[in-house]
This record gives C-alpha cells, structure tokens and sequence, in this order.
C-alpha cells in the first residue's frame, strides 16, 4: 500500500510539473527532451549535470530576472558516500552538478548552501567565486533561520491563546542560540499550533550516521559529560567549526561535541573566542523536546558501544 501511494503521488506531482513547463515556460522541443528524461529517469551522468543550470536558465528566460537558488542539507549525499565507500566519486558527482550553476553564472543573483558541516579543505565551495560562509555562531543571519521570540508570540495570539502557553511553548521548544538571537525551533513550532499538544516533533536525521559512530567510539568521560548535561549542567568544550572528513576518525573526541552541537543537540549558553582564535563555548541541551529525544537517541547509541550498561 505504501509503495502504491508513493508511485501514485510521484506521478501526480510529475503530471503538474510537466504542465507547469509545457504551458509557462515554453520550452523548446530539445530542452522538452531534455527534462522529460530527467523525470523518466532516463539520463547520462553529463545529462545530470548539466540539469540545474539548465533550469535556471529556463526560469531566468520565463521571468526577466535572475534566480535565487538555494540547495538544502547539500552534505547529505557527501556523508552517504563517506560511511559507503564512494565518497570521492561523491564529491566529484557534487562538484559536477553544482559548480556549472552556482559558479560565473549569469543567470544566477544568490546561491545559498544549508547542511550541517562547514567542510573544509576537500570541499567544493574552494572552486566558487569568494563564497561567504556563516555558521549558527555568527550574527549576520542570527533571526533569518528560525522563531524569534516576538513571532512566537505572534503565533500564539493569532490561535487565540495568551501567556500561559507562551511560558509553556518556551520551556519545550526555545533555547537555541543563534549569534545573540534566542531562537524556536520552526518545525517544532508549526506542529505544536497545528496539533496543540506538546511533544517532540523534531527529530535531526541528516547527520545521525557519522554522530552515532562518533559517540560509540566515546569513553567514560563523555558519558559523563553527557549526563551532566541531561540533569541540566553545561559543561565547556572548544567547538572546530571547520570539519574536514579526513579528520574524523584522528580528531572524534573534539568533534563529537561540535557535530552534537552543529546537529541541534546542544546550543551555546556563552561563548567566546580565545587567543588562538578558537570558539570555546559553554554548551547546554536547549529544551525538554531535545532533552526527551536525547534520552532516546543518544543514550540508545551509549547503550550500543558498552553493551547495555547503564550510563
């Protein structure tokens, strides 16, 4: 049943796609091939490539103007080739697929990147023109990616609730850190006004592979740490905002706590910068809906690398 739904829904969304581009873009019969063969699953790795400039292209020609396109958890498929043995025929694929759209083209006003990891050295983003890079720690987008406290507030007034529940709303989903900005989870708050009910409704997905890895290969000392955490303490870890593949396995100990804090597990209470230039952060679970999943998740991995032994 589920497999039938997923085929039925596919081609449901294809059938608007292919109307939408048959009667707006006016395609020629070449670029109609083209895309057809896309949705048929029927191209060359060139073909691939050469996909999203082409439909930037397409919509710049249809619009008069030029496109913003923005590419979301991009380092996904990286850590997939990473934990599979593919990683370098990965990071070639991506460089052949996003450097022809984001790099020297004229049809492109901003090319935005979102993933969990600022990948250093290896990545691609060396081959882009001076691209600007900003990580949760910096204020220049600090509001841009979630709830602030005033919009939350907003929310609340316009489901007809008051203050009481902004209290409680705060207690499960606020506390993340971004630059000086206070922010809410966005997803949490859009189920929590659509459901009313209080419970975890987010749960990060995108970097569990290398983090469950990570944390089994982890001694006694952070699992201690991690339960000082859990009973409401911080505890203050130097943070590597450049994370290399590579380095994983040499460096795991130091970059466990920044990738469990890049992930959206803890946020930063305070930080700062010492000599060296190094971010040292005071780090803390931000609410009871990450602090419910850490119990689940986090602990399940502990559980995983002693062999059930209590924390």
């Amino acid at each position: 049943q589920f497999k039938h739904n997923t085929k039925y829904t596919k081609q449901e969304i294809i059938n608007i796609i292919n109307k939408q581009f048959d009667t707006n873009l006016k395609l020629s019969d070449i670029d109609k091939k083209k895309y057809e063969n896309i949705i048929n699953e029927d191209v060359s790795e060139y073909e691939i490539k050469e996909a999203i400039p082409n439909l930037i292209k397409y919509l710049t020609n249809f619009w008069g103007r030029k496109v913003i396109a923005m590419i979301d958890e991009y380092d996904t498929p990286i850590q997939a080739g990473y934990f599979n043995g593919y990683y370098n025929e990965m990071m070639e694929l991506i460089k052949g697929i996003l450097l022809p759209a984001f790099k020297d083209n004229r049809n492109l006003k901003v090319g935005v990147f979102t993933g969990i990891f600022r990948v250093a050295k290896e990545s691609f983003f060396s081959d882009l023109n001076n691209p600007g890079t900003f990580t949760i720690l910096e204020s220049e987008f600090e509001d841009k990616f979630g709830f602030t406290e005033e919009e939350v507030k907003i929310a609340i007034k316009d489901i007809g609730e008051d203050e009481k529940l902004y209290q409680e709303i705060e207690k499960w989903y606020n506390g993340y850190r971004f630059g000086d900005e206070q922010i809410y989870n966005p997803w949490s708050i859009v189920n929590y006004l659509w459901e009313q009910e209080f419970q975890p409704y987010w749960i990060n997905t995108s970097s569990n592979n290398i983090l469950r890895e990570l944390v089994k290969e982890q001694g006694e000392k952070f699992r201690e740490e991690i339960k000082t955490l859990m009973e409401g303490g911080t505890i203050t870890r130097i943070l590597e905002e450049h994370i290399p593949f590579s380095e994983f396995r040499k460096k795991s100990e130091a970059l466990v706590w920044s990738l469990l804090f890049f992930a959206g597990y803890l946020t930063c209470k305070t930080f700062e910068y010492n000599k060296k230039g190094e971010c040292v952060c005071e780090l803390i679970v931000p609410n009871r809906e990450v602090h419910l999943i850490m119990e689940k998740v986090i602990y399940q991995w502990i559980d995983e690398a002693v062999g059930g032994s209590e924390l």
